[in-house]
């Protein structure tokens, strides 16, 4: 599993790492099911075919509403 915080990261490997790159690889042709938001946090769910799930962090410290 790899993150944004990946991206442009070699990691080992001979290329860095285009996080966006392997993101819409991994999710081309899966259709989305479900998308939530934590009320609380901001984070975000989303829920595709094919039981993969990918989350959004909201580190910006705020909150819906504020």
């Amino acid at each position: 599993m790899r993150s944004i915080f990946d991206h442009g990261l070699r990691c080992g490997l001979p290329a860095p790492i285009d996080a966006l790159a392997v993101l819409r690889d991994e999710l081309v042709g899966q259709g989305l099911l479900a998308a939530e938001m934590d009320q609380t946090t901001a984070d975000l769910s989303f829920t595709f075919e094919g039981e993969t799930r990918r989350e959004v962090f909201n580190f910006t410290g705020s909150t819906p509403g504020s």
